[in-house]
């Protein structure tokens, strides 16, 4: 996997990519990249990750670096697969991903402008990525999405595309699941987060 690396001065001068306020986001700072590749400047989303020192850390660096390496063999193309590691003097703070359009899942389906039957269209465009998923990695790497919700999903509404996007968070073939995965074991975790992680009443 390449590696993209910058000094301070370069880093502060990247420009800030917007969240939206309605999207809670608690692990990182998100910047746009541009790298020259055959003449062109190509647009890149640089995650710069908060935790920096811990298992964590180096286990989504790992997961990152392996999907680098093998992601395009899954075939799935809605996959959005990290492309660099990305370095700050010298240091490794995060990643970059191609930069992809799209209105996020999440932001759609709290909308209710848009309608039910639109809704459950993308809804079923992403059970169908998830079997996708499921068959392709029995014959390349065990694959499983450590971080799902809506949230980490984009649609192309004027083409019904969809992108999966936050998969820093995936558990492969080796290493462990991230904090994400405990989540749903640990009620008081789940409440902080409200807006993200919704809870049944029973």
């Amino acid at each position: 996997m390449e590696i993209i690396s910058l000094t301070h001065k370069e880093f502060a001068k990247l420009e800030k990519y917007p969240i939206q306020n309605s999207i809670l986001n608690t692990e990182a700072s998100f910047y746009l990249i541009n790298k020259k590749e055959n003449w062109h400047r190509i647009p890149y989303l640089l995650k710069y990750l908060y935790t920096q020192d811990n298992e964590e850390f180096a286990n989504k660096l790992y997961t990152v670096s392996i999907l680098g390496d093998k992601g395009k063999e899954l075939d799935v193309e809605e996959l959005v697969i990290p492309k660099h590691l990305a370095a700050i003097d010298g240091v490794a703070r995060g990643f970059t991903s191609p930069l992809e359009k799209g209105d996020n899942l999440g932001v759609i389906l709290q909308n209710p402008k848009i309608s039910n039957e639109e809704k459950f269209y993308y809804l079923y465009q992403v059970g169908k990525v998830i079997k996708k998923v499921q068959n392709n990695c029995k014959h390349v790497m065990p694959f499983h999405f450590g971080d799902l919700h809506a949230y980490n999903f984009l649609i192309e509404r004027d083409i019904g595309k969809l992108h999966v996007v936050d998969l820093d968070s995936a558990y492969l073939e080796t290493g462990y699941p991230t904090l994400s995965y405990y989540l749903c074991k640990n009620k008081k975790n789940l409440e902080i987060l409200p807006e993200k992680y919704h809870m049944h009443e029973s």
